[in-house]
Parts: C-alpha cells; structure tokens; sequence
C-alpha cells in the first residue's frame, strides 16, 4: 500500500495546472437490465466516447481513456460511461497499478544491474589496510565484494531503508496479484469475500496466471527479496583494542568503543534482491494482461456492486438482517446490538491467529535453543557454514538459504495477518452507512492507505520486524551464520502482531447493522439500491407485515430494535 501513495501524488503532480472537470458518478439507482450480463465475459464491446466539447481531459485522464477501449481491466475514470448510464461502481485506478508493477521491475533490473557490476569491477578493489590481520585469506579474484567504511549507524538504518523498499515493491506487486486472483475466481465463481490469503487461494489450472505454481513463485521470491535485503550490507566493525566484532560486540546500540567501521557489499545478495523482485514484477504484469479486471478498487462495495452489475451475483430477498455468519437463513429476525466478530465469520481467521501465535513462541524459544558461545562476546551462535575467507559467495548463498528458510514462518504470518486486518477495514467501509457522512464506495489509495489504522499500522510494522530478523539472524563476514542478542526482541515484536490481530479478530462492532465483513453475496443482499454515497436504516413495512431495511442516497431512520425484519 505503501507504493500507492508514491504514484498517486505522482500521478497528481501531472495533472496539475490542466482545467480539469472530473468525471463524477451520477447518483443512479441499480436496475435489473443491469444484470442481464454474464460475468464471465473476456471483452467489453462498447468504445468510450471521447467527447472534447463535453469534458475537458487532463494528460493522466485522456491516457486512461485511451486504454478503456482495449478492455475492462484496463479502463481508468472514476466511474466509467456505460450507454446512456455510468457504472454504479468505481473501476479504480489501474494506472497505478500498472506503475507500481514497472516501478518494481525497475528495482529489479537495477539490482541485478548492480550486481553484475560488482561483480565485474570487484577484483579491482584491494583490502583496506586497516583490516589485512582481520581478514588474512581475502582474496579479490575470488570473492567478489567491495569493502567500504561506513559508519555504523549509517549501516544499520541503510538496512530498514531497504526493507521499506522491499515491502513497497511487495506490496505494489501482491496488489496486483490479489486483485486479479479476485477476479480470477469470480469467473470460477468462487469469491467469497473481497479480502482472500493470496498465497494460499489459487485458480484451476496449475500453471495458470494465479494457479499454485505461480503462488508458490511469489511465496519463494518475497521470501529471499527480505532475506536478501538483510544481506546486502555486510557490517564489520574494528574496535579500539584491535579486536573485530567477531572478536569482542558488546550490545548492538552501544558503539561508544567502535574505531572503525566498514560495510562489505557482496554480489550474491543483490543479485538475489533483484531476481526476487523481477520476478514478482513479471509474474503481476502477466497477471495484469492475462485477468479481465472489472475494478481495481479496494472497496468490498465496489465489488459487490461489479459483481451484480454484471450478473455475476443477484440481490437476494428477505436477507436485510443477516450478517456475514449467517448469510443463508431468510428467517424473519430482530435486529441485535451487537454483530458477530471476524472471527465467526471467515474460517481462515481462527488459522491466521494460531499461526501468528506459534510463531510468536518458536521465536521466542529461538535465542535459547543454542548454547551461549564464549568465544563472541554477546552472540548467540551455532556451526553454520565453513567459511574461508571474506564473505565468499557460496557460503553466502548457503547462509541466505538458511536464512530465508526460518524467515518464511514471519514472511506467512504476516501475510496471513492482512487477512484479519483487511476484514476489519472492509468492515469500517460498510458500517460508514450508518454515519452522518454515509458510506462511499469509491476510495482513492490515500485513502485506503491512511483511512484504516488497522492496515496501516500492520504495513509499517512489517518491513520494522523484518529489520529486525535481518539483525538478529544474519551473516557475518569472516564466520557466516550468527544468531545475535538482537533475536531476544524478535520474539516480543511478533507477539506485538499476534496481540493486534487476537483482539482485531474478536472484536464485535456495535449497532443493529449487519456485519458483512466483504462478504460480496451479503453485502449485495445488504444493499439494495446502489449510490455513490449509501446510507442504510429502516425503509419500511412489507406487505406481510416485516420491515424491511436497506440502502438509500440519503440518510434513513434507524430500524427498530423491536421489529422483525426479512
């Protein structure tokens, strides 16, 4: 989500200064010739008018305009023309998507890039001076990394500098690949909730564009994009008494004895860094080409409504007081105070929380299952790789693969933990129907990056933690594999997650209005007129006798707590 706000100012930035009218959605009532189409169509056929003596386009709207033609995914405006009518829904914003998957194929390329230049340049590059007794078997033909002095803070914050970044290229390509694996499964019928575990729900087809195989792909590659990242700047510090940090470190935060400090940028770790993220970029863009997308909105009312524009869903009756845990019973019923946590709503939620909390132990365990090593002051170690020399590049390929393999358990947790807090913002964006302001389906990626504290707090925790591993388990120039005194705080900053996600999981909004939770059938039952801005209550009395509560384009009563509704 990060990557959202990067290329919205930018996208912002050209548009200004041109006389732009926007394309505001007309406030029309859903009707059933809207539901006449099959939702598994590959192609719009109807061309957009590009009328100048209508609007007046800035250079980023004419440019969407243009790709509408070529098919649905790919069509840019707030609320596309459709016939004499506009969609109910907003199409969202697939130019961004578009430039967070080539922003990430340009960090790729470029770390591959940089790579093969360390590589090639390497062996032009002698040893400092200072460091010729730390480090006797150095060989510069061989091990391929550039030593350079750098300070030691400079070092360690370089290092979550770079975890941002990997987490914004994750993120901009996990975007795209969860919202065409959304899609995907519409066409199979298979969408549930707006909110999926990508990595773990597929399409039919093992090699399709979001089949197992190419989940599996994105499980590896963000995997080693961190673990790489960690890697990338070797630190060795010289002290005052002559020893290295392999000799004498006492805690990572007190450098008060530091002499000398040097990063080591070894070839192997970059290269990995930009493999991973090339191949995240390159598997979203086939996504992104391949998967008819009718909104690339992030708004669960946005869906649903695609959905039943399109004749993917239809509205059910009798269901405006039934909520996401019991969304098949048309039973006459009272409205209750409190609606049903996350928790008795999504299977996956209770896996998500148990997951999270074993991981949280197994790495509170991690620093103790080691015997305390005498010989490095302040670490915590065990026999890793043989190392011979100056971070050679097979035990830096050996160490990033032990390292990736225990990072994987916080790289799925966390994943896993979107899930839950996704839920939760789905959640807030429907209950808004009760509010002063109503609900807005239509949301823009300032909006969906800052309007949840729930999503936002877990995205700027992520690439925190992973810094963190990337200090607690990393790889030591002269003697490989070191499990630091940093790994004691590993264990607390997961349990912060674990803690988050528990007590978003059970938590039971208030109010008679039905939780939903993303749930697209629901929320299309919920719902039955769609607005720009919706505002559900009471509507009034069947002609058997039940109330009725629904959605209007203005604020409506609220329903009565001791009426029976269907």
């Amino acid at each position: 989500m990060c990557w959202q706000l990067v290329m919205y100012l930018a996208g912002t930035a050209l548009a200004c200064g041109s006389a732009v009218e926007p394309l505001h959605p007309t406030s029309v009532q859903l009707r059933e010739d809207h539901v006449t189409r099959n939702c598994t169509d590959n192609r719009d056929k109807e061309v957009v008018s590009l009328n100048s003596s209508e609007h007046k386009y800035s250079l980023v709207t004419l440019f969407n305009h243009i790709r509408s033609v070529r098919s649905v995914s790919n069509s840019t405006p707030s609320q596309r023309s459709h016939g004499t009518h506009t969609l109910p829904y907003d199409v969202g914003y697939p130019y961004l998507a578009h430039s967070g998957l080539v922003f990430s194929l340009l960090v790729g390329i470029s770390c591959i890039g940089i790579g093969a230049i360390i590589f090639v340049i390497s062996p032009q590059f002698d040893i400092p001076p200072g460091l010729t007794s730390h480090v006797p078997s150095w060989s510069p033909g061989t091990e391929r990394n550039i030593t350079i002095p750098m300070n030691h803070y400079v070092n360690v914050t370089l290092g979550l500098a770079f975890n941002f970044l990997v987490t914004v290229c994750t993120e901009a390509t996990g975007y795209v690949h969860g919202t065409t694996l959304k899609w995907g499964l519409v066409q199979e019928q298979r969408l549930e909730f707006n909110a999926n575990l990508r990595l773990f729900s597929a399409t039919k087809g093992a090699f399709s564009v979001n089949g197992p195989v190419v989940n599996i792909l994105f499980l590896i590659s963000i995997v080693f994009s961190y673990a790489a990242s960690a890697s990338v700047l070797f630190r060795l510090n010289i002290y005052e008494d002559g020893t290295d940090s392999l000799q004498h470190h006492p805690s990572l935060w007190h450098t008060s004895s530091i002499a000398k400090s040097y990063s080591i940028i070894s070839f192997l770790p970059v290269l990995i860094l930009g493999i991973a993220l090339t191949l995240q970029a390159v598997l979203g863009l086939i996504a992104y080409h391949k998967t008819t997308v009718h909104t690339w909105s992030s708004s669960p009312l946005d869906v649903s409504s695609a959905l039943v524009h399109h004749g993917c869903m239809k509205h059910r009756s009798d269901r405006c007081m039934r909520s996401a845990a019991s969304t098949d019973d048309t039973t006459a019923i009272r409205p209750s105070p409190h609606q049903p946590k996350p928790w008795a709503c999504h299977k996956s939620v209770s896996r998500v929380v148990y997951l999270v909390w074993i991981t949280a132990i197994v790495f509170l365990i991690l620093p103790w299952a080691y015997k305390f090593n005498p010989k490095v002051s302040g670490y915590l170690s065990w026999d890793g790789p043989t190392w011979n020399g100056f971070a050679p590049p097979l035990a830096v390929l050996q160490g990033s693969l032990i390292v990736g393999i225990v990072q994987a358990l916080i790289t799925v947790s966390l994943h896993c933990s979107e899930l839950v807090t996704t839920l939760a913002r789905d959640e807030e964006v429907w209950r808004a129907a009760t509010s002063a302001k109503g609900a807005q389906p239509s949301a823009n990626p300032l909006r969906v990056l800052f309007g949840s504290w729930q999503t936002c707090g877990l995205v700027l925790w992520k690439p925190v933690l992973h810094w963190i591993f990337g200090l607690s388990l990393s790889l030591q120039v002269t003697s490989g594999l070191v499990l630091s005194t940093v790994s004691l705080a590993l264990g607390p900053g997961i349990i912060v997650v674990a803690v988050f996600v528990t007590y978003i999981a059970n938590l039971k909004p208030p109010g008679p209005q039905p939780a939903a939770y993303g749930n697209v059938q629901v929320l299309a039952d919920l719902v039955d007129e769609w607005w720009e801005t919706m505002y559900w209550g009471h509507k009034g009395t069947k002609l058997w006798g039940a109330s009725h509560a629904g959605t209007s384009s203005g604020p409506l009563p609220p329903v009565g707590m001791g009426l029976v509704y269907a």
